[in-house]
């Protein structure tokens, strides 16, 4: 039950965060001048405002989706079949940290940006 509570957590708060770093853009665009730090979408958002909601929306949540995905093909896989994919599993929690850290980091600053 722990590991199955862990494989759905993470993803969520990606999920999350992925959403309010959007949000906080959203507003920090809207009403405040800002603009979008991300130099391969800033343009987008500028722009084109639903575009940007459905890139940075859908890639939040696909990234979301698939590191799921992965967390549950290694926890399934059996010892003898997939042994490696059990030790990667570390790999994979720190890449998650990794992405959950640069989000808040991003929520953050907009944030920042939003209230300063």
């Amino acid at each position: 039950m722990a590991n199955t509570l862990a494989a759905k957590t993470t993803p969520s708060l990606l999920a999350l965060m992925g959403s309010l770093d959007w949000l906080t853009t959203i507003i920090g665009i809207a009403y405040f001048g800002a603009i979008e730090g991300n130099p391969f979408i800033a343009t987008i958002a500028s722009t084109n405002l639903v575009a940007f909601t459905v890139l940075k929306l859908g890639t939040a949540f696909l990234v979301a989706f698939l590191f799921y995905q992965v967390e549950r093909i290694v926890r399934e896989a059996k010892d003898g079949e997939n042994g490696k994919l059990k030790g990667r599993l570390h790999l994979l929690r720190g890449v998650q940290l990794t992405a959950l850290i640069a989000l808040l980091y991003a929520v953050l600053n907009n944030m920042a940006v939003i209230l300063l």
